[in-house]
């Protein structure tokens, strides 16, 4: 387990065991326990579509998240939990086995082909974004969700996947509909529509047009469908209906 990873995981840990199992979260459809099934249910889907690949298997299709947290969410609150610990340790084992023997080794993951390598981010950001849906904006929250390369895994790995939600609710602007999301020293993200496509990706910046500007974390919450408690760590320096657009398509998933 990496120095970030056990950072995340460790304040994720801390403050889940905090909270009631049934309140609710920044997930509009989950509870605190459900929060908790998806995370264990990430740890031993990756497990086991590395696992399969570790011993040269065919790698099994990636389970729906019904399917994979269902039976963590049967489970008592505080065993649930651990199980959260001991999925993502033998999450990272797997992977350090792989990616030793293997280092640029991929696998079929949700339709698409996913670098083993970026297990490790994707489950750090997941840990960092949950525990704000537990606990908010706090001293924790903020410098987590700011690490650069949370923000850089998301338009990468996941910018073709983020506004999908948006547009199957809402439809789809026009082709050439583009924003700009702007943090300081950080590279720009922008949210742009392309043969009737709405995909995220990084800039070197110097972007025309409507912006969105704030700090890394209040971006990287926006691109995630979520909003900072201070609305104001947000401008939104474009029209109405260019807002009403990007709003819709920044609806997470």
């Amino acid at each position: 387990m990496t120095t970030g990873e056990q950072r995340e995981m460790q304040a994720f840990a801390e403050a889940i065991a905090a909270c009631p199992p049934d309140g609710l979260t920044g997930c509009r459809e989950w509870t605190v326990h459900d929060v908790a099934a998806h995370l264990a249910g990430n740890a031993a889907e990756i497990a086991r579509t590395v696992e399969a690949y570790a011993a040269r298997r065919p790698v099994p299709e990636t389970r729906g998240f019904d399917e994979r947290e269902a039976p963590f969410r049967a489970l008592e609150h505080r065993a649930l939990l651990s199980r959260i610990v001991s999925e993502t340790e033998r999450m990272d084992d797997l992977l350090a086995q792989v990616l030793a023997r293997e280092p640029e080794a991929t696998v079929p993951w949700t339709g698409r082909i996913m670098r083993v390598a970026s297990f490790g981010t994707h489950m750090r950001n997941e840990f960092a974004l949950h525990r704000w849906d537990l606990v908010g904006d706090d001293e924790v929250s903020r410098p987590l969700l700011a690490q650069p390369e949370l923000t850089e895994h998301s338009v990468k790995v996941l910018g073709h996947i983020l506004p999908r939600r948006g547009m199957d609710a809402a439809g789809a602007p026009p082709d050439g509909f583009a924003v700009c999301l702007q943090s300081p020293e950080a590279p720009d993200v922008l949210l742009a529509m392309q043969e009737g496509q709405a995909r995220l990706a990084l800039t070197g910046g110097h972007e025309r047009g409507p912006v969105l500007r704030g700090d890394a974390a209040a971006r990287l919450l926006f691109m995630w469908g979520r909003r900072p408690a201070d609305g104001t760590r947000l401008r939104a320096e474009m029209a109405d209906a260019d807002f009403a657009w990007l709003a819709r398509l920044c609806a997470g998933y």
